[in-house]
């Protein structure tokens, strides 16, 4: 009898602390709040849209022009071709003014696997510019002749942190 008073104690005290406690933490996380997440461009929905060779580029986005306070992730789909594993592919990021003309260039991203991948493209915090060029161009020796990637579907999704207050009662 006296040890289930114990475990009832416990227990009370485990529902109280379980009720108490706010958000989960996959909500709660870095943001202090929650992602709305939604698709902004589609680039490519019907299969390929472009095929790389040993050395070789092609432009996805051209004066591109982010929404303040948006996030923005370039998702691809896997590369298909020959060789397609060992091809490397880097994403550069042209920021440009008002009348289009480049006063940077970045290297985000190198990709080196054939899966595809999410690239989260930091427009307006580490890119600064009115306008963006987003392009992939192969680089590095280890392709050969008859290497090729070619590009499937790209999509590009933007997203922000929501965040509500939350009134106290002093």
């Amino acid at each position: 009898m006296k040890n289930l008073k114990y475990l009832l104690a416990l227990f009370a005290v485990f529902a109280l602390v379980s009720l108490s406690n706010g958000d989960s933490p996959l909500v709660n996380d870095i943001v202090d709040g929650w992602y709305l997440t939604m698709w902004d461009q589609d680039i490519d929905t019907n299969g390929a849209y472009d095929t790389l060779g040993a050395t070789d580029s092609t432009t996805v986005l051209t004066n591109f022009s982010p929404k303040f306070g948006w996030e923005y992730i370039l998702q691809r789909d896997a590369f298909t071709g020959s060789t397609s594993d060992s091809i490397a592919i880097e994403v550069r990021i042209d920021c440009k003014d008002r009348n289009g003309n480049v006063y940077q260039r970045y290297v985000l991203d190198t990709m080196t696997a054939s899966a595809g991948e999410d690239i989260l493209i930091p427009f307006m915090s580490l890119f600064l510019g009115e306008q963006f060029d987003v392009k992939f161009r192969t680089i590095g020796t280890a392709q050969g002749a008859g290497t090729q990637a070619i590009i499937n579907r790209l999509k590009v999704w933007r997203r922000r942190a929501q965040t509500t207050a939350k009134s106290s009662n002093f």
